[in-house]
């Protein structure tokens, strides 16, 4: 595990789009450009994290995207997960990103992890029951065409 760099960019934007294309996000369109300025800006942010899961021959394995901020009602800090993947022969491997991100929020005084799934993974409930997670919101979505 380690912090991402630039050269990684490529092989994240490759996960976010084979993870769209395969969940509940499939009609959803990928702006390359704009994942790209994002992962950057979160890169060069005390309060971003984008972290690189590798292989033992240095492949790219998986990756996790997250976020500290103050909570609205209490400016406790929070960690938001924004995007976890594992590639399909890393699965089963996304703890070891789950447990840096949890020490880096640690480290960056977050009281609290918050992390998602999409209805297309329900699976991942289990995972992050197992991990220590409890559900704490539902978040519904619609269409505003």
């Amino acid at each position: 595990m380690r912090d991402a760099v630039e050269a990684d960019v490529p092989h994240i934007l490759a996960g976010i789009k084979h993870f769209v294309a395969s969940s509940s996000y499939r009609g959803d369109p990928v702006d390359e450009a704009h994942v790209a300025n994002t992962i950057g800006i979160l890169m060069a942010n005390d309060d971003g994290l984008v972290a690189v899961m590798e292989t033992d021959n240095g492949e790219f394995a998986g990756c996790f995207i997250g976020m500290a901020h103050p909570h609205l009602f209490s400016a406790q800090r929070i960690f938001g997960e924004l995007f976890i993947y594992t590639t399909e022969k890393a699965r089963g491997h996304g703890n070891k990103l789950r447990r840096f991100a949890e020490e880096w929020a640690r480290d960056a005084n977050c009281v609290c992890f918050l992390i998602a799934h999409p209805m297309s993974e329900s699976h991942l409930e289990r995972v992050y029951r197992r991990w220590g997670f409890e559900p704490h919101e539902v978040h519904f979505r619609k269409e505003l065409t």
